[in-house]
C-alpha cells in the first residue's frame, strides 16, 4: 500500500502543508513546531527589513519567547539571503555601541563606521560617499566652526535656526521619487522601510503641503534612500546600505 505523506495546517498563514515543510525555530522550544518554513522565511525577512535581527523571536508558539537560532535563518533563507542577515546583524550590533557614528550626508548614506578616537578627532569622513560628519554633535560637519564655537552658537542662537536646521538633518529626508521630493518626517521608533512620502508602516508624518494627498506610493529606504515601486520588495537598497 501507498503511504501518505502527513500533512498539517500552518497556525500562521492556515496552509495545509506537508509535515516536513515545518521549522523549528530554536532547538531551546519545548512546543510544537507550528509554523512552516515559508512563514518563518517571511518572519526573518520582515526582521531584516525593519533593521530588528536581535528582536527576532519564534513563531511557532504565543507564549515562546526564544531567540532564532542562526541554524534555523540558515535552513529558512537563501545563500544570498543570510549574507544578507549577517550583514544587517553586525550593523545592528556596531549601532548599540556608544562609539558608532551613522554618515549624516542628509540625501541618505547608510554607511557608518565606530569611531574609538572620535572625542579626539571629531572630523569623520565616510568612506562612500565622501560626506564630513562630526562626531561630538553627531551631524553634518560644522565647516569653519571648531565644536566648542558650534555648541556655543546652537545655544546662543535665539531664533533657533541653527538647532532647527540640525533637526532637519537628524530626523526628515526628501522623498528620492524624482517627481515627488517633498520633506518628511519620521516618527521616532519607527523602521526604516517608509512608504507614501512619510505615510508609512508605522503611521510616519507627511507634511501636509505635499502635492500627493495619498503620498506618492514610493517605498524606500530611510537610510540610503534606494526606492521601488513594489511595496513587497526587500531588494531597493542601495550599496553600502546596512539594509544591502
Amino acid at each position: 500500500p501507498l503511504s501518505v505523506m502527513a500533512r498539517k495546517e500552518c497556525s500562521v498563514c492556515y496552509g495545509d502543508k506537508a509535515a516536513k515543510d515545518f521549522l523549528a525555530c530554536s532547538s531551546r522550544c519545548t512546543h510544537e513546531v507550528t509554523a512552516c518554513k515559508e512563514c518563518v522565511q517571511k518572519h526573518i525577512k520582515s526582521m531584516m527589513d525593519k533593521g530588528q535581527i536581535a528582536s527576532a523571536r519564534c513563531i511557532n508558539s504565543p507564549a515562546c519567547n526564544e531567540v532564532l537560532e542562526d541554524a534555523a535563518v540558515k535552513r529558512a533563507l537563501s545563500k544570498a539571503e543570510y549574507e544578507r542577515f549577517s550583514r544587517i546583524g553586525l550593523m545592528e550590533g556596531l549601532t548599540a555601541m556608544k562609539e558608532f557614528r551613522s554618515c549624516r550626508n542628509p540625501r541618505g548614506c547608510g554607511n557608518g563606521w565606530v569611531a574609538e578616537d572620535g572625542e579626539q578627532y571629531p572630523i569623520m569622513t565616510c568612506n562612500v560617499c565622501r560626506f564630513k560628519s562630526c562626531y561630538i554633535h553627531d551631524s553634518p560637519w560644522h565647516e569653519g566652526l571648531t565644536c566648542p564655537d558650534y555648541t556655543f552658537q546652537l545655544q546662543k542662537d535665539a531664533s533657533g535656526d541653527a538647532r532647527t536646521q540640525h533637526w532637519l538633518a537628524q530626523h526628515t529626508r526628501r522623498c528620492p521619487n524624482p517627481t515627488c521630493g517633498e520633506v518628511i518626517e519620521q516618527v521616532s521608533g519607527t523602521c526604516d522601510a517608509m512608504i507614501h512620502c512619510g505615510l508609512g508602516t508605522d503611521q510616519c508624518k507627511r507634511n501636509p503641503a505635499c502635492p500627493h494627498p495619498l503620498g506618492c506610493g514610493m517605498k524606500f529606504c530611510w537610510q540610503c534612500l534606494g526606492y521601488t515601486k513594489d511595496r513587497q520588495s526587500s531588494d531597493y537598497h542601495r550599496d553600502g546600505c546596512r539594509y544591502k
